[in-house]
């Protein structure tokens, strides 16, 4: 029987026939190696682990896959809430692509594995930024906008939108350069990297801003009834949604000439220690609040702790005041996640579905609904593909299913889309309808990926062309040094 040590030996002369010598390798441990998910929500275990640092490593990858037949998928912060990051087969880790390609006027071009928070810390060094960012900024570019990345502004389409160009490597191994005015550019942008593996992006940037936040409580009757009106005269809007108290905190952003506040986020991270009591703590009541009989005391510290859900400064960088300073980065609680995308038109009727429902039950969330807007764009597999869109984002905790199947029945007459990173209740075939090129997206991945070498079991629910392959039946093919 073949030791380890012979399995490892073999397995470097069969990547030194393959013509790898570049990458470093590092014997797997006798177990596999797991990755969780930032959330803790998912964990997968892959055959081979490789951390590329150049494209020609990328093309390399995956013209060795290719060979094997092996899945591939890449990964960068795993900041999704659905599994589609995993693999059985070879995970590329992006951490060490990440470094600055070319700055050029308002263009700057970064490789895949770049974090929004350090592309916006170059930007600011250099006087830019980006029109919109999303509420947090600890995702990849390439997996930000490979999920039509959005954030609260029905002024400004998905992130994806701000991108002039990107290189593609496909799974043959060739490399496209592809620019938004070319019709693929619509296919290409936001489709979970079923099409290959992002290999640059190039963001076209507008100069730097400052951006005032500020807090108000609303009734739900007064936020339904200012809807439209809110979203068209504020330049950047998140609301919050409180069904226990019938009730929203409604947080209005516009730029500002005032002077930039001091950075409040050292005042939000707080010790270990009180982290983790913090979170104890917070898991406990939800754990309650998912009762009826408890509804009296969610009730009242909702009413007590309402205005404290945003952070408490005024004005900053554009950057820092589009992700809110979000204090989840610094107290995380795992929590299943679900965005449904609705017409942004019919958005106040599907918010007063939801609150009839909620009152006439009393079965009320125990976390608030988030409700954010975006322009339309034209990404083929967007949930606002062609149409202006509010994004509602609900959380449960425990995580049963039931209450999102609740929310999935009651807003399907709106003709919904979803946050593709992120839970889905909805079958195939009703998205399909949703989607006007979705066969031919799947025309265009069959003829791209054959072997469709990029699925995991969470996109093949979805986008599964009818060619698949096992992946666990194969050997590994790579393993690299990823500490």
């Amino acid at each position: 029987m073949e030791t380890a040590a012979e399995r490892i030996h073999r397995m470097g002369h069969t990547l030194l026939r393959s013509g790898l010598t570049q990458l470093q390798m590092h014997p797997l441990a006798s177990k596999p190696l797991t990755f969780h998910s930032s959330t803790l929500l998912h964990r997968f275990s892959p055959q081979s682990v490789v951390k590329p640092t150049t494209e020609s490593e990328i093309i390399q990858i995956l013209q060795a896959a290719a060979a094997q037949e092996q899945k591939v998928r890449a990964i960068g912060a795993m900041h999704s809430y659905a599994p589609i990051f995993s693999t059985a087969g070879v995970c590329i880790v992006l951490t060490r692509y990440n470094r600055l390609v070319e700055l050029t006027g308002n263009l700057i071009t970064v490789q895949a594995g770049m974090t929004l928070a350090e592309l916006n810390e170059i930007l600011a060094k250099h006087h830019l930024a980006l029109p919109i960012v999303g509420a947090i900024d600890q995702q990849t570019v390439s997996g930000a906008i490979a999920t039509a990345t959005h954030g609260g502004s029905l002024h400004h389409p998905s992130m994806s939108s701000y991108v002039k160009r990107l290189r593609l490597v496909r799974a043959n191994g060739s490399v496209l350069e592809i620019d938004s005015s070319e019709e693929i550019f619509q296919a290409v942008g936001v489709s979970m990297g079923l099409l290959g593996l992002i290999s640059t992006v190039t963001f076209q940037c507008v100069p730097t801003f400052t951006l005032q936040a500020r807090s108000q409580s609303m009734t739900m009757d007064k936020l339904l009834a200012q809807f439209e009106k809110l979203h068209q005269n504020n330049r950047y809007l998140d609301i919050k949604y409180l069904p226990i108290i019938d009730s929203a905190q409604v947080l209005t952003i516009n730029p500002s000439a005032e002077n930039i506040a001091p950075d409040v986020a050292a005042l939000l991270c707080k010790s270990a220690l009180e982290r983790k009591i913090k979170t104890f703590v917070l898991k406990g009541l939800l754990f309650l609040f998912q009762y009826r009989y408890f509804n009296w005391l969610q009730r009242w510290l909702v009413s007590r702790h309402e205005n404290k859900i945003y952070a408490p400064y005024q004005t900053n960088r554009s950057d820092r005041v589009m992700t809110h300073l979000d204090q989840t980065y610094y107290d995380p609680i795992p929590l299943s996640n679900m965005e449904i995308a609705v017409p942004f038109d019919q958005a106040p009727a599907a918010l007063q579905v939801l609150r009839n429902y909620f009152q006439q039950t009393r079965r009320y969330p125990n976390i608030f609904i988030r409700i954010r807007c975006s322009a339309a764009d034209t990404f083929w597999l967007s949930p606002a593909y062609q149409r202006p869109t509010c994004w509602l984002d609900f959380c449960e905790y425990p995580y049963t299913g039931k209450f999102f199947r609740t929310v999935v029945e009651l807003l399907r007459p709106f003709n919904i889309r979803c946050h593709w990173g992120k839970e889905i209740q909805l079958e195939r075939t009703y998205l399909r309808q949703r989607y006007e090129k979705w066969d031919e997206f799947l025309r265009l991945r069959q003829a791209w990926d054959p072997q469709q070498m990029f699925s995991n079991e969470r996109l093949d629910a979805f986008f599964a062309t009818g060619i698949a392959f096992d992946a666990k039946d194969k050997s590994s093919l790579l393993t690299v040094d990823c500490f």
